[in-house]
């Protein structure tokens, strides 16, 4: 069902203006919400039954017509999660995560439906990042290439020492990344490093690369055994202190000089991140240029997803 979602559909369900038990019907088919319920505490597990109830953040909850025992609309679901957040404002804040929108732009845009914090949106934020981490560990994005797929790696400094050492002196993040250059915008892997040392390297380079792979990339140390991997056909490196393209073999890095460049823009347009929250924001990215390279592909993945990583039926 989550195939079929739009932008429209979810607009329309969450609208002030629409009676919030459509609302809930709609997430019931999407598997969303749970569509029965039994009491647990009935020995011959009586079927509950949905009431209105005005002290509860959705107005409805299960009900036991025998014992009286109510149980949340939320159980078992992803909502169960933040409780206190409305069914409108957060699948309102799942289009505007698969957007890619900023929180302060969440946060404005979510006003015509209610009030959310920066704080809980950041909390949102984490959770979602979780997800992503989940999707990769489920579908992992390595190994990649193989024959006839060319990949390009390199290393890249994610937080720089300050210039003519002023101010704060926070240690540097450095991240290791491989692409593939048949797709376009590029797709690859990315992690944090604890150095750029070949003992560090190799081993990930190893597991990255299926076997008969070819990899272009710059001439850095750490990479002059790269050819001698046993999954490593042919490597390939230029010069960059002499040529951005070599002018003999066409070997270049430009893809994963562009892949670095559109993640770390995300980065800046966030104004940065905390040093440890680095690899999870990396996921992130990696699930973006997989599962959501338009919001509307995003969004029916991660509806999908949702469903399948919590059960309500």
């Amino acid at each position: 069902m989550a195939a079929s979602v739009t932008r429209l559909d979810l607009e329309t369900f969450t609208s002030p203006y629409t009676p919030l038990s459509e609302l809930i019907d709609w997430l019931q088919e999407l598997d969303l919400l749970s569509s029965s319920m039994v009491c647990r505490r009935c020995p011959d597990m009586v079927d509950m039954e949905l009431h209105r109830r005005a002290d509860v953040t959705d107005k409805h909850a299960w009900r036991c017509p025998r014992c009286k025992t109510s149980r949340s609309l939320r159980t078992g679901s992803v909502f169960a999660k933040f409780p206190k957040i409305t069914l409108r404002i957060w699948m309102r804040f799942l289009l505007k995560w698969c957007e890619d929108k900023l929180i302060t732009e969440i946060q404005r845009e979510l006003q015509t439906i209610g009030y959310v914090g920066s704080e809980t949106l950041s909390r949102l934020c984490k959770h979602m990042r979780y997800l992503c981490e989940l999707k990769l560990r489920d579908s992992p994005p390595i190994p990649m290439g193989g024959p006839g797929v060319i990949l390009q790696m390199d290393e890249s400094v994610f937080r720089k020492r300050p210039k003519y050492g002023r101010g704060r002196r926070p240690k540097e993040i450095w991240v290791f990344g491989l692409c593939r250059t048949d797709i376009s915008p590029a797709i690859g892997f990315m992690t944090v490093v604890p150095n750029r040392k070949k003992e560090t390297l190799l081993p990930i380079i190893q597991r990255c690369v299926l076997p008969n792979s070819t990899i272009h990339s710059d001439q850095w140390g750490a990479y002059l055994n790269v050819r001698n991997l046993p999954n490593v056909a042919r490597h390939a490196t230029v010069n960059h202190s002499m040529h951005f393209v070599d002018p003999h073999t066409g070997v270049n890095t430009q893809a994963i000089e562009a892949y670095w460049s559109r993640k770390k823009a995300k980065l800046r347009r966030m104004h940065g991140c905390y040093g440890y929250d680095t690899e999870s924001y990396l996921k992130e990215l990696m699930f973006r240029e997989r599962y959501c390279r338009t919001s509307t592909h995003g969004l029916r993945n991660l509806l999908a997803f949702i469903a399948e990583k919590y059960p309500v039926d």
